[in-house]
């Protein structure tokens, strides 16, 4: 990971740590798996509230896009806005790219005490039954 994305990530870190509608923040995508290039974008998972998410739910609105907090060219934040249970399905039956989008994640912070051992539940393949 490069030093611009690291600060994008403190700064994001610092906009949604003390917000109560997202407990926790993912970080993914091709900084954590070692393949960014030098305008990667930095991509984020905000694990919403229940009520924050049923907001969502109703307005159809997932997404997190921040072309302002990056201090380098071309870089940008965006993600996705989910529960906690769509990190438990993942965790017992994600599917090959779900279990993938989660290998090397990790959380920038969070109010639960039981997230970083569900996140490292995710990318765990099952044994296939021959």
């Amino acid at each position: 990971m490069r030093e611009h994305h690291q600060r994008t990530i403190a700064k994001l870190t610092e906009l949604f740590q003390n917000d109560p509608r997202y407990p926790a923040m993912i970080i993914g995508g091709s900084i954590v798996k070692g393949r960014e290039a030098e305008n990667s974008d930095v991509d984020i998972m905000l694990l919403a509230t229940n009520r924050e998410y049923a907001r969502c739910v109703a307005a159809q609105d997932f997404w997190y896009v921040n072309r302002e907090i990056c201090d380098y060219p071309s870089g940008y934040a965006e993600g996705k806005i989910i529960d906690r249970q769509y990190l438990v399905d993942a965790a017992e039956r994600g599917n090959d790219p779900t279990r993938a989008a989660f290998v090397g994640a990790w959380v920038a912070y969070s109010r639960l005490p039981d997230l970083n051992a569900l996140i490292a539940r995710i990318p765990i393949y099952p044994v296939q039954e021959q």
